[in-house]
């Protein structure tokens, strides 16, 4: 079937492919049985529609759990970040890392302060725009498993887990495990 238009411009008719009119006994009403068959078979463009608006509810459900996720996280690394660059010397009681000269000091700003606010001032960037949220889920999968696994393997080796680090791996893992969760269900299938 092809749209043929009408006199006037403002409306048009559907007609057959090889240029004929409606089907053959029929008054010119409603679809074909052909053109009826066409939309209710496997890929055809009524059915392909249906399909994407289940795809799309879908998916805004999974990019409202990944957003959701990357303003939770904001909400943890931000203030964290903030805090340890102004106050460098809360880690010397919490984690037991201390500067001991002024480039110590600088690095414990940066790492702890710094890094973790830009964390999570990505995090919350991407909350709130959605074109944002593949590469942030992206980007936590990558910084989160890192943090835990050069964790898990340091406290193995030391051979000591203290509270600070115990509850460290615990965000770190189970930020990892949803941004990758998340990460499956949110993108397309070339970067899931």
């Amino acid at each position: 079937m092809r749209a043929a238009p009408l006199p006037g411009g403002s409306a048009v008719r559907a007609t057959r492919r090889d240029g004929g009119g409606p089907e053959v006994g029929s008054r010119g009403i409603g679809p074909t049985r052909a053109a009826h068959a066409a939309r209710s078979s496997p890929g055809s463009p009524t059915l392909l529609r249906g399909q994407l608006r289940a795809s799309v509810a879908g998916d805004r459900e999974v990019c409202m759990a990944a957003r959701i996720f990357l303003a939770l996280t904001a909400l943890v690394w931000l203030p964290y970040g903030i805090f340890c660059f102004f106050q460098p010397n809360y880690l010397a009681g919490a984690a037991g890392v201390t500067a001991t000269t002024a480039t110590g000091t600088i690095e414990l700003r940066a790492m702890y302060g710094g890094l973790q606010a830009g964390i999570g001032a990505f995090a919350l960037a991407a909350a709130l725009r959605p074109r944002l949220v593949s590469p942030a889920l992206v980007a936590g999968c990558f910084l989160f498993a890192g943090l835990a696994i050069t964790r898990l393997f340091a406290a193995i080796s030391i051979g000591e887990l203290t509270s600070y680090t115990i509850f460290a791996l615990g965000l770190e893992w189970g930020s990892t495990a949803l941004a990758v969760w998340l990460l499956r269900g949110h993108s397309s299938p070339a970067i899931a």
